[in-house]
């Protein structure tokens, strides 16, 4: 028999955590038994320590303890004690520990029930805050959380940005990074669609490229940018993105998932140290055949 932890009711304990609750009242019972009424009042708080013992192992903290029924048991010793003090008859151990378990079993019951309660209500079905409809599946998009089916509504849906159409997924991630930027990032279709492209020097670029209404090319040179937001990721038809002459001490292991990517320029920028996992992100990234231009 074991205890169950809030978020898993099936998960079973090995037996020596009930075995510490077992032998702190079996040894309550012993004192009590002896008579002494020095032995009697180490016996009540030995018994005592049976919750206590019990919040640590089966981490009570998550939950209020009963203390309605820490009352009721010190009450119930306090009545027992007064009316029992000179006795020391076997009888008076075997209702003490009669009484200990009785009121250990309620108490367990109590936390069990609450504990199953909650994983319920944490493993269940959770309402969207977009449809307000309960969900099983949810995604945490761009800090917002939301069901499965809002969140593909929302990717595949679209919106008029600089005269512009593009999926709101892209236009999500273009909002934030503009947020760091503290500026908007405009489009450069008509520039690059009217001007000789070998005649176009990206360093002199600011702005977003489009391709079936999906960001395919960010330029984003020297815009003073100190921080790459990690949700850049998501823009997974990125293939080029232009990082020159910023001040970026680092790049998000995100850029991992940028998997049509044939090219990435972060040169001029005062990236000193990087970390095992961006080192894994860029080797990945020169596998795929993406271009990598640094310092």
């Amino acid at each position: 028999m074991g205890f169950d932890y809030a978020n898993d009711p099936k998960e079973t304990y090995p037996i020596i955590k009930w075995d510490i609750i077992v032998n702190i009242l079996f040894f309550s019972a012993w004192m009590w038994f002896k008579g002494n009424l020095i032995f009697q009042i180490v016996a009540v708080f030995l018994f005592l320590q049976a919750y206590i013992v019990s919040y640590y192992i089966f981490h009570y903290y998550k939950y209020d303890i009963p203390i309605v029924l820490v009352l009721i048991s010190i009450f119930l010793w306090l009545i027992f004690f007064v009316l029992n003090s000179l006795l020391g008859e076997v009888y008076n151990a075997f209702l003490f520990i009669c009484i200990a378990f009785t009121i250990y079993a309620v108490f367990s019951f109590v936390i069990r029930s609450k504990n199953y309660k909650a994983y319920l209500k944490a493993n269940g079905p959770q309402p969207c805050p977009i449809c307000g409809m309960e969900k099983w599946e949810h995604v945490f998009h761009l800090g917002q959380d939301m069901c499965r089916d809002c969140f593909e509504k929302r990717a595949l849906s679209q919106v008029y940005y600089h005269d512009s159409l593009i999926f709101q997924w892209d236009y999500d991630v273009l909002m934030f990074i503009e947020k760091e930027l503290g500026k908007e990032i405009p489009a450069l279709d008509p520039v690059l669609n009217y001007t000789n492209p070998t005649q176009i020097n990206p360093d002199e670029l600011f702005g977003f490229v489009l391709e079936d209404r999906n960001i395919t090319r960010l330029y984003l040179n020297n815009q003073k940018l100190r921080h790459l937001p990690p949700f850049i990721g998501l823009l997974i038809d990125l293939r080029e993105l232009h990082l020159k002459n910023n001040k970026l001490a680092s790049l998000p292991s995100s850029i991992f998932d940028l998997v049509r990517l044939r090219l990435l320029d972060y040169r001029q920028n005062p990236i000193k140290f990087r970390t095992g996992e961006i080192e894994r992100a860029l080797l990945n990234l020169m596998k795929r055949g993406c271009e990598i231009l640094e310092d």
